[in-house]
């Protein structure tokens, strides 16, 4: 991913080790189904076609992390949503990082990985825009890129509406939309000299 609307707040959480046995304890106990260990076994066969591979050991370790995973996220069992973890897990270089991830939502969760592919060409666009030198073709590229970053942030919004409309969540989903609005207001403001956004 080129860039991350997501900001981590710093925070000091101190466990007790007491507490800490406790929960590994109850991440043990966390169910995990043949449907998820047949979910992992397609995503390994995605992966290998794609060129990532993995040692079974690696995936016997990203077993015990989805029970971490799905126990954070208060299921008594590995949900499928709580696959995306696994993003973090199953690749080695870095460069297939945003592959591994692709393919794993592509899986489980298609709506954020398009969501995430608009976002990742929006952010492309304005970097491409930003290393232009100032001048008619830089104001000129200016109005194009508007256009396509509203056109990516209306797909966007097009892809939570039909989430909400299926009763899914959509919080995954709004960072993005919110780093496009932003990215908006400041192209209109910097380059047009006035915000008139919906």
């Amino acid at each position: 991913m080129l860039s991350s609307p997501n900001v981590c707040a710093d925070s000091e959480t101190t466990l007790l080790q007491s507490e800490l046995l406790e929960a590994q304890n109850l991440v043990k106990n966390v169910k995990c189904d043949e449907t998820i260990d047949i979910k992992v076994v397609e995503l390994s066969r995605h992966l290998r076609n794609q060129g990532v591979t993995r040692s079974d050991r690696t995936y016997k370790q990203g077993r015990v992390i989805l029970q971490a995973e799905a126990w954070l996220n208060g299921h008594d069992s590995v949900m499928e949503e709580d696959l995306e973890v696994l993003k973090n897990v199953l690749w080695h270089d870095p460069d297939e990082s945003r592959k591994t991830e692709s393919i794993i939502l592509e899986i489980i969760n298609p709506e954020k990985n398009k969501v995430i592919e608009l976002y990742d060409a929006s952010m492309k666009l304005l970097h491409d825009f930003h290393a232009k030198k100032p001048g008619v073709e830089k104001e000129e590229s200016c109005i194009e890129l508007i256009s396509k970053v509203r056109k990516a942030k209306d797909d966007i919004m097009a892809i939570s509406e039909s989430l909400k409309k299926g009763k899914r969540s959509t919080t995954t989903i709004e960072p993005y939309l919110e780093k496009l609005n932003t990215i908006l207001k400041e192209l209109w403001v910097k380059q047009i000299g006035q915000v008139t956004l919906k």
